[in-house]
């Protein structure tokens, strides 16, 4: 008797776990290659784009990964907030952090439609409604049904991606999808990487200015995804480059982007819980183009534990790279101690380069 309940049992179970990874596989996200980004409010301005601009970049860490979090992946155990309060008072704290410091364009990264593990909060509609000057377009890089881990507190449904504000009109947003991916079923559970690409018409000029925000992919073993995306990526701001565009790609790059760290870098994190780290190659760049990162801040905190200053592991890995026509005035990391998010911000303000050439043509300048 006892053997017949077992083996119906284990029967019920397959059942119901084929079933749910049939389903899984069906209704997996599968964006274009190219498509439009989700224009989520547009603002009528009539505002020229300046010389000088200034940007903020920060993966927020879907408002649930502030100091006191850690994350399953990452060696710890929780897959989701402490509650759906903490939540919120991190959303705040954000909002107010980037109010604070007022910048022209504003690149998020990590920011939930709605999802289990930010207990539902809707934190894209809350920050575009308090963006009260902004533009805001939306790409989604995360669509699943349900990830079931960790087994006691699952994870759950996903849906979230990277968000682009802008104090003035754009000309275009695009989601291009990113190369790379992993095999089935581990396929199902992953992120849809992308960039969105938002494009400004600059005054007196025929050229444009050309935004990138950026959330590259981790854990892929031996970076080999990653690999395929920074290729890409590279062809990319080199063919807009070379239209004589000016180009800024800003975001999580998921590579350490330097080694000359100028800040407290003890820690205990062990090593089997930085695997995901990868140095980005140095002759990656294309000539002439400048890194806008800040030695002096971390922007990335380990998550096997929540965060202690001189336990948890730092390293930079978001920043900004700006094409050889344009100067960065400053570049800023705004050290926040990882209180909302297991990453800092980066502020950046830059100007047309004296070899800009805005507003000739490569045939003009003959």
């Amino acid at each position: 008797m006892l053997l017949k309940v077992t083996i119906i049992v284990v029967c019920i179970l397959i059942f119901v776990l084929g079933g749910f990874f049939l389903l899984s596989t069906i209704l997996r996200y599968r964006p274009s290659p190219v498509e439009d980004a989700v224009v989520i409010k547009e603002i009528n301005s009539s505002r020229d784009i300046p010389d000088t601009l200034s940007i903020l970049t920060w993966n927020i860490g879907y408002a649930s990964l502030g100091k006191e979090a850690d994350f399953f992946i990452d060696g710890g155990t929780h897959s989701r907030a402490l509650s759906r309060g903490k939540v919120l008072e991190h959303l705040g704290k954000i909002i107010d952090a980037i109010k604070n410091e007022d910048p022209d364009f504003v690149l998020l990264q990590e920011v939930d439609l709605k999802a289990r593990r930010s207990f539902y909060v809707r934190e894209v509609a809350i920050i575009v409604q308090a963006s009260n000057n902004f533009s805001a377009t939306f790409s989604k890089n995360y669509d699943v049904l349900w990830i079931p881990a960790p087994l006691l507190d699952m994870m759950g449904s996903v849906k979230s991606g990277i968000l682009t504000l802008s104090q003035f009109k754009q000309k275009e947003a695009k989601r291009i999808s990113l190369p790379g991916s992993y095999r089935w079923p581990i396929s199902i559970f992953q992120l849809n990487r992308c960039i969105m690409v938002n494009r400004y018409d600059l005054k007196n000029s025929n050229k444009e200015l050309v935004l990138i925000n950026i959330h590259l992919s981790a854990f892929d073993k031996g970076g080999t995804i990653r690999k395929q995306q920074m290729e890409f990526l590279k062809n990319l701001i080199v063919g807009e480059y070379r239209k004589e565009n000016y180009v800024v790609v800003g975001g999580d790059w998921n590579h350490r982007l330097t080694d000359r760290f100028n800040f407290d870098t003890t820690y205990t994190t062990d090593k089997k819980y930085l695997a995901w780290g990868l140095d980005l190659p140095k002759d990656w760049a294309p000539q002439g183009w400048k890194w806008g990162i800040d030695n002096n801040v971390p922007t990335n905190r380990s998550n096997e534990s929540s965060f202690i200053d001189g336990k948890n592991f730092k390293t930079i890995i978001d920043g900004f790279l700006v094409s050889p026509n344009i100067k960065i005035i400053k570049v800023r990391g705004i050290n926040l101690h990882f209180n909302d998010s297991d990453h800092n911000p980066v502020f950046i303000k830059i100007k047309e380069a004296s070899n800009g050439r805005r507003g000739h043509s490569e045939k003009n300048r003959k």
